[in-house]
């Protein structure tokens, strides 16, 4: 179990060993649940402050920055939202890309 600071514990599970420690990388992979899906009502049992993206996201930075992570693979995030994790990413080490979905205002992000 990993609970270096993480927010959550949980098993990371190793999918492939690199005989060279250089070939090695890791990939954080994270579905931040975009505003579309994320209706109180929906979830009644959740306190609702902890349903706005307002109050998840600098819990999901600290959770990605605890990894440090070589790939970072964001799910169901608003456009909106794609800035704010783009200034969380340093410009140097990272490059992104989005990909909204067609006929919804959320997408998947990789850096």
């Amino acid at each position: 179990m990993i609970s270096q600071g993480n927010l959550l514990q949980r098993k990371i599970q190793e999918v492939n060993k690199a005989s060279d420690s250089t070939l090695s990388f890791t990939v954080f992979q994270w579905n931040t649940m975009a505003a579309c899906h994320s209706w109180p009502s929906k979830y009644p049992k959740v306190n609702p402050e902890y349903i706005e993206f307002e109050y998840r996201a600098p819990l999901l930075c600290k959770e990605i920055r605890s990894f440090s992570p070589d790939i970072a693979c964001l799910e169901e995030v608003d456009y909106e939202n794609y800035d704010r994790f783009k200034s969380f990413f340093d410009e140097t080490e990272y490059s992104s890309v989005y990909a909204q979905k067609s006929r919804s205002k959320e997408g998947e992000c990789i850096f």
